[in-house]
C-alpha cells in the first residue's frame, strides 16, 4: 500500500506546498475565476429585479413604502 502512497504523495507535493510547481495564489485564482462565474449571474440577476422593482415603484407612488423584503 506505501509503495502506492508516496508516488501520490509526492505528485500532490508537486503540485501543492511550498516547492511546488504551481504557486499558491495560481491556485487561489483558479477557485476565485471559477467561483466568481458560478456566482456573477445571479449577482447580474438581482441588480436586474432591483431596477425593475424601482421602475415599478417609481411608476406607482402609492407603493414607496412597501418593504424591500417581500
Amino acid at each position: 500500500m506505501e509503495a502506492y502512497i508516496d508516488p501520490v504523495y509526492a505528485w500532490v507535493s508537486a503540485l501543492i506546498g511550498p516547492n511546488a510547481v504551481i504557486p499558491g495564489w495560481a491556485w487561489l485564482a483558479v477557485l476565485v475565476m471559477i467561483f466568481w462565474g458560478l456566482l456573477a449571474p445571479g449577482l447580474a440577476a438581482a441588480r436586474a429585479r432591483e431596477a425593475e422593482r424601482a421602475r415599478l415603484l417609481s411608476r406607482t407612488p402609492s407603493l414607496q413604502h412597501v418593504s424591500r423584503h417581500v
